[in-house]
């Protein structure tokens, strides 16, 4: 596949960010010391729970370009080989 058949898909660079943010989030309050604001336990799972959903949806983004690499290069030229990929 060429570089000028390859596809961007803008909409999916916000979702990008949303996940980033919410597993950035999770690290800041664990490693910039933001933990000795005194954050209760609840909260401490909370931005924990944020962090797994980002990485989560990190996953089904990347599941679903790669699926959609293979499939527009099968289709193209009727054959795909993982080897190469």
């Amino acid at each position: 596949m060429n570089q000028s058949s390859k596809k961007h898909f803008e909409n999916l660079d916000s979702l990008r960010f949303i996940a980033f943010l919410f597993v950035f989030l999770s690290h800041s309050v664990f490693t910039f010391g933001f933990s000795g604001n005194n954050f209760t336990t609840k909260e401490l799972e909370a931005f924990s729970h944020l962090g797994r959903i980002g990485v989560d949806f990190f996953f089904v983004l990347s599941s679903f370009l790669i699926t959609w690499i293979i499939e527009e290069k099968y289709h193209s030229t009727e054959n795909f080989n993982a080897r190469y990929f």
